[in-house]
């Protein structure tokens, strides 16, 4: 019987790391490290803070993951451009410290980063970019996956994350604002973890993917989309934005599920539709 994949996840009580422990924690040839800011040691989780070189040293030294997926981030961008010094703290020199140690033992490194780090004019972005540029030089091997404005069910609900602002808008019947300006392609859930299980499963190195939908939209026709007109109003909400046009046949390429904006409605609607189910709340969807 071979050894099992041995995988640290950094912010793994996030909005992103709590679903992909989740998911991870379903395969059986998979040992889970799951790492928090926070101590919550009663619950499983290890204390790592990434901004701390020792404690993220001392962390990965005793465990000696094969991979580290490394999900924490301050990826609020008006709490980046009002703390700069935070922002970099933890998107870039976290990132430093965590290509340091992983480079003493050889363990690669998966990193979720943001395609604001592309032509961005926001802190956010240019601390993400600034923290590529160290898990570059993670030598065993390491993968940048670039995301977009993501959507998806996860265990944490609380986060102030956009998918989660449409589902409390709609389970408590409130109208939410959306910018109807800005247009990008999404990032959805479940098409970031299937990609990640098949690069666990067959090997990286020193590559960057982009994960979006093949089609463009707003905030606000997504929101529509999912919950209904009657809930979701029109509002320019968002500056300093740029236009990305990503060339989703680069997955293609590699052999990695490709996914359009139907597809994932679809799919959120479900979740949504399960969600309120489970949790026993009847609320009808105007469209």
């Amino acid at each position: 019987m071979k050894n099992k994949i041995k995988i640290l996840i950094t912010g793994a009580d996030g909005y992103l790391g709590s679903l992909i422990s989740l998911e991870l924690a379903k395969l059986d040839y998979i040992s889970l490290i799951r790492t928090s800011r926070k101590e919550k040691t009663e619950n499983g989780f290890i204390k790592l803070d990434v901004r701390c070189e020792k404690e993220s040293d001392d962390v990965i030294s005793s465990t000696i993951p094969d991979i580290i997926i490394h999900t924490a981030a301050l990826s609020n961008i008006l709490t980046c451009e009002k703390n700069p010094k935070e922002a970099y703290r933890t998107n870039t020199l976290g990132c430093y410290n965590l290509a340091k140690s992983a480079n003493k033992l050889g363990i690669k490194i998966i990193y979720l980063s943001s395609l604001a780090s592309k032509n961005s004019k926001l802190i956010y972005g240019k601390s993400k970019l600034y923290g590529e540029k160290h898990i570059r030089d993670v030598t065993a091997g390491y993968q940048i996956i670039y995301l977009s404005m993501v959507f998806g069910l996860t265990p944490n609900i609380k986060s102030h994350r956009p998918f989660n602002k449409i589902l409390n808008a709609l389970i408590n019947k409130t109208s939410i604002s959306q910018d109807n300006i800005w247009e990008f392609q999404p990032t959805y859930t479940k098409h970031l973890i299937a990609v990640l299980i098949l690069l666990i499963d067959h090997g990286f190195k020193d590559n960057d993917i982009t994960l979006t939908t093949h089609e463009h939209c707003t905030m606000y026709k997504i929101s529509c989309d999912l919950i209904g007109k009657s809930l979701t109003f029109s509002e320019k909400k968002y500056f300093n934005r740029d236009l990305i046009n990503n060339n989703t046949n680069d997955l293609e390429i590699m052999d990695l599920p490709t996914l359009h904006y139907t597809k994932m409605l679809h799919e959120l609607k479900n979740e949504i539709q399960s969600y309120l189910v489970l949790n026993n709340k009847k609320i009808e969807v105007d469209n």
